[in-house]
């Protein structure tokens, strides 16, 4: 029998060409996630970081609100003086620059508690300190001369309302009766933990939308600089550390007696606050259920709290611009509207706070 002879085979490698056709896949792959992950990422990258995790759930609410995509508010805020009287108002609404100007903002509860209206609530029908006005006659006169009309309420600088109803304000420990903030010869306070506060400022705020408005602003929703003298007089949760839950809450019936009519709340908030940390109402800002903040670049406060470094050397313009870069380091630049004043001891016109949205890139801004 003959030996098999050993033969030299070479190996063919049937399988190298699936595995080319692996790699290569992988390759493309690996490309298209890199060019997807960068296209996702950039915005994010563009926006700039957010450092605390509340405000980051906040501004993503802002964003994926797709009713504000678009929408520009360049607005001016009345005086309280030329609120007060229908002939004052309509000369104010005729020398407004429409192209400077779509959005009117007038006061309908003053600093103190005035209403510059007839309200219709019934806990309040009797207030003396109400003008005969009617709401909706207010309203028509800026939507008449061409602009979206906003009500600003004053929720908590209110020294009248609590005369009328005894329990929307601030009580004594010892009797339960109202308290002064300077005696028998002092006023009342609105108590932002008060149920009758929440209900009076949630039916002005639904009165003012269903009147026509398209917009309520919330200004001053704060606690009164108490003593410690007068923190231990007063009832209630003025003493305690979380009270600023009754700030938010009331924030948020009002934001939902608007809504239930249609319409949108606004929040006003100090830079000056905002920026040292102390504003109460924005403890945790994804409570609150505001539409939108007004950020007030409040010159006098920002000097005051010190929050501006080299304060006195620096313009106007250069202060404002430090803010919305500071602010824009906490939120999202889409959830504000800056706010500057153009009286004060550091007054900005108009053209210069102008070119300081453009350069900061936005397209709303409000006029005081």
């Amino acid at each position: 029998m003959k030996k098999k002879i050993n033969e030299y085979k070479p190996h063919r490698y049937r399988a190298l060409p699936k595995k080319i056709l692996y790699i290569l896949f992988l390759a493309v792959l690996a490309y298209i996630f890199v060019v997807i992950g960068y296209s996702v990422a950039k915005p994010f990258g563009e926006i700039g970081e957010v450092p605390t995790p509340v405000i980051d759930s906040l501004t993503e609410k802002s964003e994926d609100n797709s009713s504000q995509k678009g929408l520009q508010y360049t607005a001016y805020r009345i005086s309280d003086d030329d609120a007060q009287d229908m002939e004052a108002l309509n000369s104010k609404l005729i020398t407004l620059p429409k192209k400077d100007c779509n959005t009117v903002i007038v006061p309908i509860k003053l600093e103190g508690g005035k209403l510059t209206y007839s309200t219709a609530y019934e806990g309040a029908a009797s207030y003396e300190e109400s003008s005969d006005t009617e709401l909706s006659e207010i309203c028509s006169a800026i939507k008449d001369n061409g602009f979206t009309a906003c009500a600003l309420i004053n929720s908590m600088h209110d020294n009248l309302y609590p005369q009328f109803n005894t329990q929307s304000g601030f009580l004594k420990k010892s009797d339960k009766s109202l308290w002064l903030d300077n005696g028998k010869s002092g006023d009342p306070w609105m108590d932002p933990a008060s149920g009758e506060t929440k209900k009076y400022l949630a039916a002005l705020s639904g009165e003012a939308i269903a009147a026509g408005f398209d917009l309520v602003l919330c200004t001053d929703m704060e606690y009164p600089l108490f003593s410690s003298k007068a923190l231990e007089e007063i009832s209630g949760a003025a003493s305690e550390k979380d009270r600023y839950l009754d700030l938010v809450d009331d924030v948020n019936v009002m934001a939902e007696s608007a809504g239930a009519q249609g319409g949108k709340l606004w929040l006003e908030i100090k830079a000056s606050q905002l920026l040292s940390g102390t504003s109460e109402v924005f403890f945790k800002p994804n409570m609150l259920k505001a539409d939108k903040y007004i950020l007030d670049i409040d010159m006098d406060g920002l000097k005051e709290s010190g929050v501006i470094k080299a304060f006195d050397k620096k313009t106007a313009a250069n202060i404002a611009k430090e803010v919305l870069e500071k602010t824009e380091k906490k939120i999202y630049k889409t959830s504000f509207i800056p706010e500057i004043s153009t009286n004060g001891d550091k007054p900005l016109s108009l053209n210069e706070f102008k070119e300081v949205m453009n350069e900061r890139g936005y397209d709303s801004y409000v006029l005081k």
